[in-house]
Order: structure tokens, then C-alpha cells, then sequence
């Protein structure tokens, strides 16, 4: 099975963290499986050791918020097509609509589906953004990832979603030595 990994949100903090810790532990324990990690060429110093075996796609011009959604949604269907993918495993609330595959996708933050207003303008438009592409999202995803089961059950109510769709996946904290 060829697994695609769009790792293009992951630019600071826990999406980083996750994926320097995941892909060393996936090239470990799974051998049977072929994956396709997606990064802009910005983030090539943020990801140092992936796995060899491990396929690494740089993407230019998706370098921002909007850039990377038009570009996740109107391009990377017909890679995926092309690529022969069978799963794509996306982090940052929504993934490719249109993607000719079955689609994973984990919802990593609150805010859009919170009532709290944010200021200025443009950060409550792009939360609204985000909430929509979500909802869509989900109902063209296979399964759709929480990290707690608060988030679950809060989040998966305003997405109208069925329980075995959404599963719990927490984020393990790991101290450093």
C-alpha cells in the first residue's frame, strides 16, 4: 500500500514534533508499506532524518495558509492519481477534497468549531474558512482524527459525524533526556 503523508502544515510546534517522532517509528515497525511525505522546500531544515526509505516530495509555491489549500485542493489529487496512492493522511483540520483515495484526516485545533470571536477580521474569516473546509472534509474522509475525546465529542456533534468514524489518537508527551 503507497501512503501519502502531507506533512505542508506542519511549520512550528506540535506538528513538527509529531512528525519528527512518527516517521522514525513508522520506517521501524512498518516495513510492508511505501509513503510519500509532502513538504515545501521551506521545511526541509525542519524535518533532518526522515527515514530513507521514505519518499520525499518538495513542494514549492504552497508557502502559505491560502497557497497550500488551493494548492491541496486543485494540484494534489492528480499527483496522488499519478502517484498511485492509496491513503492520504492529512493534520490541520481538512484535507484534499477531491483526492482519488481514502483519506485520513486529523483535527488538531479548536478554534474553528468554537464559539469565542476572534479579532481582527481576517483570523475569525480564516477560523470560518477552516470550520467549512472541515465539514466538507469530513464527509469525503474515511476516518477523521481527534486528539482527545473532548474533541471528539464536542467536535464530531457539530460536524455531524457517526462515533466509528472518529476515532481518539492522543498525542503522547515524551520527556527529553
Amino acid at each position: 500500500m503507497k501512503i501519502a503523508i502531507n506533512a505542508l502544515s506542519a511549520t512550528l510546534g506540535a506538528g513538527v514534533t509529531f512528525y519528527r517522532n512518527v516517521l522514525p517509528e513508522l520506517a521501524a515497525v512498518d516495513s510492508e508499506n511505501e509513503y510519500v511525505v509532502l513538504l515545501h522546500k521551506n521545511q526541509a531544515k525542519l524535518f533532518p532524518a526522515i527515514p530513507e526509505r521514505f519518499e520525499v516530495r518538495y513542494i514549492s509555491g504552497a508557502s502559505n495558509f491560502l497557497s497550500r489549500s488551493l494548492w491541496e485542493q486543485i494540484v494534489l489529487p492528480f499527483l496522488l492519481k499519478r502517484w498511485n496512492v492509496d491513503i492520504l493522511y492529512s493534520q490541520g483540520n481538512f484535507t484534499s477534497l477531491f483526492a482519488p483515495c481514502a483519506k485520513v484526516f486529523v483535527i488538531t485545533g479548536s478554534v474553528p468549531y468554537s464559539a469565542a470571536r476572534l479579532e481582527p477580521f481576517p483570523s475569525r474569516l480564516k477560523a470560518r474558512l477552516i470550520g467549512l473546509a472541515s465539514l466538507v472534509s469530513a464527509r469525503t474522509a474515511t476516518r477523521v482524527v481527534f486528539l482527545s475525546k473532548d474533541s471528539q465529542d464536542k467536535i464530531r456533534r457539530k460536524l455531524m459525524l457517526e462515533e466509528n468514524k472518529t476515532p481518539v489518537v492522543y498525542y503522547e508527551w515524551t520527556p527529553l533526556d
